[in-house]
C-alpha cells in the first residue's frame, strides 16, 4: 500500500472510532468507550466483517448485558464473545 493509501485508511478509520465515541450505546467514561471501540475494531479483524456491521450487532448485544451487568468492567469480554461467535457461525 503506498503512503497516500495508508493516510486515506488511517483517517478513515479515526473518523469511524471518532463517529462511533459519539454513539450513545457505547456507556461510561472514555476508557470504557475506548475498550469497547478496541473489541469492536479486534472482532472486525477476526472475522473480516465491517466495523460498521460488527458494531450494528455489537451494541444490540451490549444493550441485552448492560440491564444485568452489576460489573461492567467485564462487558467487553462478554459481549466480544458473544458477537464473535454470532458472526463467525453466520460465515459457515
Amino acid at each position: 500500500m503506498t503512503s497516500a493509501g495508508y493516510c486515506v485508511t488511517t483517517n478513515l478509520r479515526k473518523d469511524f472510532v471518532m463517529n462511533i465515541m459519539n454513539i450513545t450505546f457505547i456507556p461510561g467514561d472514555e476508557k470504557e468507550k475506548r475498550q469497547h471501540i478496541n473489541a469492536i475494531h479486534s472482532i472486525s479483524r477476526e472475522t473480516g466483517i465491517t466495523e460498521e456491521n460488527v458494531s450494528l450487532l455489537y451494541e444490540v448485544i451490549l444493550e441485552r448485558y448492560m440491564s444485568d451487568a452489576r460489573i461492567k468492567v467485564y462487558l467487553p469480554i462478554l459481549v466480544s464473545r458473544e458477537v464473535k461467535e454470532m458472526l463467525l457461525n453466520i460465515k459457515r
